[in-house]
């Protein structure tokens, strides 16, 4: 086997290596972002934003019009495309119904179910 040869394997070798570890390091820096975003609730983000701030209450109530004033902006932004993206969901929904066996589309709604009793329960706590 020639130099170059032997180069040109080492260099894949060590890019395929380099690409798994880059790949897993940003895989769970994401994971962990998405599992500590999923953890928390409205109220127990600005639970922990008042206690890490250690703001007084003054503050807090400052940041609580404001974070109020941002989620009803949020909600004015995306009502109108409410029905549209429940269009779209019910739309996925249906796809995946239709290749699932009976079994598994039972066991797919109950997760829809449940899902749908969080979603309310969430929108409860605000």
């Amino acid at each position: 086997m020639t130099r170059s040869v032997r180069l040109s394997i080492a260099l894949y070798a060590l890019a395929t290596i380099a690409g798994a570890v880059i790949g897993v390091a940003l895989d769970r820096t994401v994971l962990e972002k998405d599992r500590r975003r999923r953890g928390f609730d409205q109220r127990s983000m600005r639970a922990m934003l008042y206690r890490d701030l250690k703001l007084t209450p003054t503050q807090e109530a400052q940041v609580d019009s404001i974070l109020d004033d941002r989620s009803a902006q949020q909600r004015a932004l995306m009502a109108p495309l409410a029905p549209q993206m429940d269009s779209i969901v019910l739309r996925a929904r249906g796809r995946i119904s239709a290749i699932l066996t009976p079994e598994q589309r039972a066991t797919y709604e109950q997760m829809q179910r449940e899902q749908e009793r969080s979603r309310r329960a969430r929108q409860e706590k605000r």
